[in-house]
């Protein structure tokens, strides 16, 4: 319901929604900014960030970047509404419920770690700097998950794919011509 109405929906109207009365509702999560929190702030993040925090594998690292960014595409799915909502709401997004990172600022310092590891590693030019490198690269893959929820589009798996592999491989080679 905060995705449709906003952060103003109200709280008699959710407790109606969820089977519940509104006192029982308040109880349980205190208040209304709580409860938003609790909404928007998964508890456990993906396993797929475990091998991301591991890496970089064995594997070519377009491969590896492919992976990761179709997995962090849907995330950014799931964030996307909620962060609007929770900005719209006023609340500050940089710390969620109790401290806890939110979704995509794990992400972004996972895939920084990444970066600089496959940097040290020979896998990545040194010039770059790996935040940067990872600000590009997220921010890539976040800006369509924007236009699409701006959009109304529902994207699907075969076009998060090709934007997510569109994107390892400006990340990785750029746009240049061969030989520029």
């Amino acid at each position: 319901m905060f995705v449709e109405m906003g952060p103003a929906a109200p709280m008699s109207a959710i407790a109606k929604r969820l089977g519940v009365s509104q006192p029982a509702l308040s109880q349980r999560f205190g208040s209304k900014r709580q409860l938003l929190l609790r909404a928007f702030v998964p508890r456990n993040l993906p396993a797929w960030l475990a091998r991301l925090e591991a890496g970089p594998d064995d594997r070519p690292i377009e491969a590896q970047l492919r992976e990761v960014a179709v997995q962090a595409m849907a995330v950014l799915a799931e964030a996307v509404p909620a962060m609007i909502t929770l900005r719209l709401a006023g609340l500050e997004l940089l710390g969620g419920a109790g401290g806890a990172p939110l979704p995509h600022v794990h992400v972004r310092k996972l895939v920084t770690a990444f970066f600089a590891r496959c940097s040290k590693r020979g896998l990545l030019r040194t010039s770059a700097a790996a935040g940067d490198v990872a600000t590009v690269f997220i921010g890539a893959l976040q800006a369509q998950v924007l236009s699409d929820y701006v959009e109304g589009h529902q994207p699907s798996a075969r076009s998060v794919r090709r934007h997510a592999h569109a994107v390892v491989d400006l990340v990785l080679h750029g746009a240049a011509a061969e030989g520029d």
